[in-house]
């Protein structure tokens, strides 16, 4: 990543190395509580939701894509994700692979 990206994000996900210590902190009891071993996917979720706290506390906690994201992965951890509001039309796909066929996938 070059200066500016990093100075630029700075803004919103706060210094890397706080937060570092701050996402050390959150996974603590994550890893020591086992949860891995339980349930990937939501140990998973657990991880990303701890990042995005990281970036709240860190950075700016009034970014609402953070707040989103948080939404989204407690969402996918309790199987209640979006569904989709309609199918996508794909007439390059038996480009990709042949057996797509160009059909909505």
């Amino acid at each position: 990543m070059n200066t500016d990206l990093l100075n630029e994000r700075a803004k919103t996900h706060g210094d890397f190395i706080s937060g570092a210590e701050t996402f050390y902190h959150l996974m603590k009891p994550i890893i020591e509580s086992q949860l891995f071993e339980r349930n990937k996917v939501k140990a998973y979720a657990a991880t990303m939701i701890a990042a995005k706290l990281t970036r709240i506390c860190n950075g700016d906690e009034n970014f609402p894509d953070h707040w989103d994201d948080i939404i989204g992965y407690a969402q996918l951890a309790t199987g209640k994700q979006f569904e989709p509001t309609g199918t996508v039309s794909l007439p390059f796909a038996q480009d990709i692979h042949p057996d797509l066929g160009g059909e909505n996938i």
